[in-house]
């Protein structure tokens, strides 16, 4: 298990590759001559994405050689460590092309034991939440709690907005839920404002790895929880403040037995 002084550089390693990204993301952020590629149905790559996966993995295979990365845009690198990195240079590029500031990169870390490090940055609004397995979740430097509601029915759902993801039955529980349900949470942004209680649960279909790794540890270090159900190579994605999410998992799949 890391601990102690490991996991501290771990973490400094992690915020150090994030503010790697950000300074090739936010120099390309709006820029009139960014090259936008389409990759699959609605999904896009962009010179930024490319070199900021790129920055962070010569700073990983730099500092940290032998461990694993799994990434968005370049091919994964096994681990000989233990520890594995989980990239996503921006999460949210649908936003990023069209100058839109909700986007964020993402960085989860696992080792042995599970999800031991999250960061998720959201460079062009100003909030990054970091977060270590047993020491909580800060956003920018503050410690981060999720919210306190109990009941679905006064709680404030968000989705990253792609509601063509959702399956109809799905989607029908969650907007005749009695929640207020947005769709302006564009991805990782959406779990940090989960764990700094400004908001109460999220949800997502179709999520791959590096969407939700970072989520896996500042979700659960805030107070909060989450739940990975995955489906045929993607995942759906249910996160809450824990006191809802029993409600919300029965809303998004259907009641079940507890």
């Amino acid at each position: 298990m890391i601990e102690g002084a490991e996991l501290d550089s771990i973490v400094e390693l992690a915020v150090e590759a994030a503010d790697r990204a950000l300074l090739v993301t936010m120099g390309l952020f709006r820029d009139p001559d960014l090259g936008v590629e389409s990759k699959a149905y609605r999904s896009y790559v962009t010179a930024a994405d490319k070199e900021a996966e790129l920055a962070i993995r010569h700073l990983v295979a730099q500092e940290r050689p032998g461990d694993g990365i799994i990434g968005e845009e370049w091919a994964e690198v096994d681990s000989t460590t233990g520890v594995t990195w989980t990239l996503d240079p921006i999460d949210g590029t649908m936003s990023f092309v069209h100058g839109v500031p909700g986007w964020s990169t993402l960085i989860g870390i696992e080792d042995d034991e599970g999800p031991l490090v999250g960061v998720i940055d959201v460079p062009a609004i100003g909030q990054r939440a970091v977060a270590a397995r047993g020491r909580g979740c800060k956003v920018d430097g503050r410690d981060a709690r999720v919210s306190a509601k109990t009941d679905l029915t006064e709680a404030t759902i968000l989705t990253s907005g792609m509601l063509d993801y959702w399956t109809p039955d799905a989607l029908d529980r969650v907007l005749t839920s009695g929640a207020i349900v947005r769709t302006w949470a564009d991805g990782g942004w959406g779990y940090v404002l989960l764990a700094e209680g400004r908001i109460d649960a999220m949800a997502d279909m179709q999520l791959n790895e590096w969407d939700y790794a970072a989520s896996l540890v500042v979700v659960p270090e805030a107070g909060g929880a989450i739940a990975v159900a995955p489906d045929s190579g993607v995942a759906t994605v249910a996160a809450s403040n824990g006191h809802l999410q029993d409600q919300l998992l029965d809303t998004i799949f259907g009641p079940s037995p507890r």
